[in-house]
């Protein structure tokens, strides 16, 4: 996707080497992206990672900062775009003329951008902010219906808007910081396989957002919706990490304990979590067998070791 955001580090930094940051260090790296490292004579840092994927663009910024700063934004082609403040000691100001929003520190939302200048604020201390943009036109008419918070923002970018929309904010919790990990972490080669695993996570981004949104704003709970995300965070991990994926990762990313989870789990769809595994598990090998040209490749594809392993898992 052709870069149409532009954030100008080099007016407040000297690009440097990384062995000479101070403050941003210990994180995790986007593995397909080169990183360029900042700095300036007050000690402030800047770590930024970008990725120009076919559909969509990621860009992974760190700073650190002794006081607040403001850093220009340069939009050039209005796209929708997700900001995820992963860590930060207060709210970010994003400004637009007379318009001012705020992302909010472990929370994400949406906002549709129109071209123009902007003005990213800063507070002191340490800053995580992991963004992406992608076309509107990926929502084909009434295709939205099914993500009610992102409809305005989809209107905006068909009509071309001149002014910014933002979208309600969601909790940024476990689930999501995983998936932003493992986005980070496969994300390896540049190749059609990289491209669709790119395209797959942002959807699942944006499933997990719009899932959020309910669970903050409109759910009454009862045991089903927990149920609907264990089964649905299965199918996820599953999809990425293979048979490598075990049950006992689901616990720290629900904050319940696994027998409540298998209870719940069981309850409501009449099988186990473990079968739930398997059936997933199945249709990836399925897939893979139908995808690829021999068992060896789609063994490995699915995370196990061997062919033997994968056979006997049959």
């Amino acid at each position: 996707m052709q870069k149409s955001l532009f954030i100008a580090l080099e007016e407040h930094y000297t690009p440097i080497s990384g062995t000479a940051l101070n403050h941003i260090l210990g994180i995790q790296l986007m593995k397909i992206a080169k990183a360029s490292y900042f700095q300036n004579e007050n000690g402030d840092e800047a770590l930024l990672q970008e990725f120009d994927g076919l559909l969509s663009y990621l860009t992974s910024l760190h700073l650190f900062g002794q006081k607040r700063s403001l850093i220009r934004l340069q939009i050039e082609r209005g796209d929708l775009h997700a900001f995820y403040v992963l860590e930060s000691a207060g709210p970010i100001l994003l400004l637009k003329g007379h318009q001012q929003f705020e992302l909010h520190p472990k929370r994400g939302c949406y906002c549709y951008l129109p071209p123009g200048e902007y003005i990213l604020e800063f507070p002191e201390g340490r800053t995580q902010l992991f963004s992406f943009y992608f076309r509107g036109k990926m929502f084909r008419k009434n295709h939205e219906r099914h993500f009610k918070f992102l409809q305005e923002l989809v209107e905006a970018f068909r009509n071309k808007t001149g002014l910014v929309v933002q979208s309600i904010d969601f909790r940024i919790g476990p689930r999501t910081r995983v998936l932003i990990a493992r986005l980070l972490e496969h994300l390896q080669f540049i190749d059609l396989d990289t491209e669709l695993f790119l395209h797959r996570q942002i959807l699942e981004l944006l499933k997990l957002s719009k899932e959020k949104i309910f669970e903050e704003y409109e759910k009454v709970y009862d045991g089903s919706i927990l149920a609907l995300q264990v089964r649905e965070e299965i199918r996820r991990s599953i999809a990425i990490d293979g048979q490598e994926f075990r049950l006992d990762e689901l616990p720290s990313l629900f904050k319940k304990s696994q027998q409540y989870l298998a209870r719940v789990y069981k309850a409501v769809f009449g099988h186990t979590m473990k079968q739930c595994r398997k059936d997933f598990l199945l249709e990836l090998a399925q897939e893979n067998l139908l995808k690829l040209s021999n068992s060896t490749q789609a063994a490995y594809a699915c995370g196990f070791n061997s062919v033997q392993q994968f056979d006997k898992f049959f």
